[in-house]
């Protein structure tokens, strides 16, 4: 009896160090994420330079963290779920963290902005809510398939770089029409930091979300071999 309760106290705390270990680095991600977004954009008027921001730090975090996590984004989550590279506890995990650092993220920098005097710069202004839906959509297709491209076989040096490449291009690109989230949690955030609409919040779900399933749908068809054998 008192081995098997030794056992499940080490298995107890081997759990919880696992479930800390993919925890800590999604929310410290999403935060940083979101912040970075939020604070940026108050210059996107001018210069945009909110995509330059978001994607350099995308960039940043995954070479920082390396293959343990580096997802920062439900889609992403969600796509490596559906390939089978995540278990669904470790996956729920992940994006209960996301959107928590976001909701940090999203207080700290309404406080900031405020405390600033900054004006408050909405990001979405298209009038074409289903526009803006399926620039979400497409660009969360694409970094769900550049993230996953980049990320499967040995070579994981330029997972970081394409995937924040990836996050410019979309910014400036489709992203001009949504505000570029690409990323339900930070789009949550966001939106409670008035920086995007948060009334619009279902089109960063159903956009980033959907294009993440069809990312993730897609890779795995054309590369059944790769992703039997991650």
């Amino acid at each position: 009896m008192t081995y098997f309760c030794r056992s499940q106290k080490i298995l107890n705390t081997f759990q919880t160090r696992h479930t800390l270990k993919i925890f800590i680095p999604e929310l410290i991600g999403s935060f940083l994420l979101t912040l970075c977004f939020s604070l940026s954009a108050e210059y996107s008027e001018t210069l945009r330079i909110t995509p330059l921001a978001y994607g350099a730090m995308m960039m940043a975090l995954m070479h920082m963290t390396g293959r343990s996590s580096g997802y920062f984004n439900p889609g992403i989550t969600l796509a490596a779920a559906l390939c089978g590279r995540v278990e669904r506890n470790d996956a729920i995990t992940g994006i209960t963290a996301q959107v928590f650092g976001a909701l940090v993220a999203a207080a700290l920098a309404a406080f900031m902005r405020e405390s600033g005097g900054e004006p408050v710069v909405a990001m979405h202004g298209n009038n074409n809510t289903y526009g803006a839906m399926l620039a979400e959509f497409f660009g969360s297709f694409a970094l769900i398939y550049v993230f996953l491209g980049a990320t499967s076989g040995n070579n994981h040096s330029f997972a970081g770089l394409a995937s924040g490449f990836c996050l410019i291009a979309c910014g400036f690109g489709p992203g001009r029409l949504s505000g570029g989230a690409f990323n339900p949690a930070l789009a949550l955030g966001a939106g409670i930091a008035e920086v995007l609409d948060l009334n619009d919040l279902w089109l960063y779900l159903a956009g980033g979300l959907g294009g993440a399933a069809a990312g993730a749908t897609v890779f795995t068809l054309m590369n059944r071999e790769m992703v039997q054998h991650h």
